[in-house]
C-alpha cells in the first residue's frame, strides 16, 4: 500500500505562494508531531506493507495529518484527514473542509466526539503517537530545591502560563520552591522577562538532550490549560516521569496518573474556533501544586506510573497498526481516482491567523 503523506508538499505550496520561509502553524506542537509520525509510517510502516511515495499518482492512499486552511481538499480518493481541536467547536471552514474527506482520524477521544457531532463523514479515533525513546525515565532528587515548569506559547495563549507565574510572584511559595517557564514565541512575538528569583524563563526551540535536561531537573509539569486536542506537553514530561497537574477537560481528561485541576466549561473566547473551552480555577491549581510540594514521594510516584502508562500508550508500532487497519478498509472499500484541488488552501484564514 502507497501511502501520499501530502502535508509537506501543501506547505511548500503556502510557503511559496506567501513568499516566507516557514509558517507559523507548522512550527507548533501539531508540527512537531506531523514529523513524528512521517518518521514513524517510514520505520514501522514496511511491516504492514505500508510505504510513502512523493507523488500522488503512485499512490494507493492520501494521508493528509493537518489543519484545514493548510490542505482543504484531497488530491485523491481514498483519502484520511487527521486533525484535533482545543475546543467543543469548529470553524465552519473546517466542518466544509473535512466533510469533502472519506473519514476523519482525530487524536483523542474527546476530540472524537465532539467532530462526530460537528461533521457528517465518518470520524474515528486513532490516538498519537511518540518517539518514546527520546524521553527516558529519569530518577529525580527530592531532597534539594521543587522545580515546576510550565511550557506554552507566550505567557497570555490558552495555556495560562500568568496563572502559573502568579502564585511565585505573591510569595505564596516558600524559597526552595522553583519555576521555570518555557516559551517558543511565535515568529515576531518579542522576548519578556520577569523579575523574580524563583522564576526562570527558557526561549526557543531546544534539542532533544537540552530538553531532557530540562525536565531532569524538573518534578512537575503544570499544565492549567483552556483546552488541549493533543497534550503532547504532558506525554512528553510523564514519559520521563514527571508528575503532572493538568485541567479536568479535553484530552488532558484521558491522562492517567494525573492531578486535576478544577474550574468552568464556558464559552470559548477563541472567535475562529468557537465551542466550549475551559477557565482553570486559580486555587485549585494552588492547591494542587502545593500538595507535590508537601507530598514529595507520592508525587514522584505518579510521575513513575505515568512513564510505564504512556510509554505503552504512545507506542509507535501501535499507532501504525491503527492507522494500516484504518487504511485496509478505506482502499479496500473506495475506487481510487484523482481530484482536482483548487485551492488547496485558504488564503484569507492564513493571512489573518497563521
Amino acid at each position: 500500500m502507497n501511502i501520499y503523506f501530502s502535508i509537506y508538499k501543501a506547505i511548500q505550496e503556502i510557503e511559496e505562494y506567501f513568499n516566507v520561509q516557514s509558517i507559523d502553524v507548522h512550527r507548533t506542537g501539531w508540527g512537531y508531531h506531523v514529523d513524528t509520525l512521517y518518521r514513524a509510517i517510514k520505520v514501522y510502516g514496511p511491516t504492514y506493507d505500508m510505504y510513502l511515495v512523493d507523488n500522488v499518482e503512485d499512490a494507493d492512499i492520501e494521508f493528509c495529518p493537518a489543519t484545514p486552511q493548510c490542505k482543504m481538499l484531497p488530491d485523491i480518493t481514498p483519502n484520511c484527514y487527521y486533525t484535533m481541536s482545543e475546543t467543543t467547536g469548529l470553524p465552519q471552514l473546517w466542518i466544509d473542509c473535512l466533510n469533502r474527506w472519506d473519514i476523519c482520524l482525530n487524536p483523542s477521544h474527546w476530540g472524537t466526539h465532539n467532530f462526530q457531532k460537528l461533521l457528517s463523514v465518518p470520524t474515528e479515533w486513532i490516538g498519537f503517537i511518540h518517539d518514546v525513546e527520546k524521553y527516558p525515565y529519569i530518577e529525580r532528587n527530592m531532597s534539594g530545591d521543587w522545580y515546576y515548569l510550565a511550557m506554552g506559547l507566550g505567557f497570555t495563549d490558552r495555556k495560562n502560563l500568568n496563572m502559573v507565574m502568579e502564585p511565585f510572584m505573591n510569595n505564596q511559595f516558600p524559597s526552595d520552591a522553583k519555576l521555570t517557564v518555557k516559551l517558543t514565541p511565535m515568529a515576531g512575538e518579542p522576548n519578556q522577562f520577569i523579575n523574580n528569583e524563583s522564576i526562570a524563563i527558557v526561549y526557543g526551540h531546544l534539542p532533544t538532550e537540552n530538553l531532557n535536561a530540562l525536565y531532569a531537573m524538573s518534578h512537575v509539569s503544570v499544565n492549567p490549560s483552556r483546552g488541549e486536542g493533543i497534550g503532547l506537553i504532558i506525554s512528553e514530561c510523564g514519559m520521563t516521569g514527571m508528575c503532572s497537574i493538568v485541567s479536568n477537560f479535553s484530552a488532558l481528561t484521558e491522562f492517567e496518573h494525573t492531578l486535576k485541576i478544577s474550574g468552568d466549561v464556558v464559552e470559548s473566547p477563541y472567535i475562529m474556533q468557537g465551542g466550549k473551552d475551559f477557565e482553570p480555577d486559580p486555587e485549585s491549581l494552588l492547591k494542587q501544586m502545593i500538595w507535590t510540594y508537601e507530598n514529595r514521594e507520592e508525587a514522584m510516584e505518579m510521575g513513575r506510573l505515568a512513564s510505564e502508562s504512556y510509554r505503552k500508550q504512545f507506542n509507535p508500532h501501535a499507532f501504525i497498526g491503527r492507522l494500516h487497519h484504518v487504511f485496509e478498509g478505506l482502499v479496500k472499500h473506495k475506487k481510487k481516482r484523482l481530484e482536482v484541488p483548487n485551492p488547496n488552501f485558504d488564503e484569507e484564514w492564513l493571512r489573518n491567523y497563521g
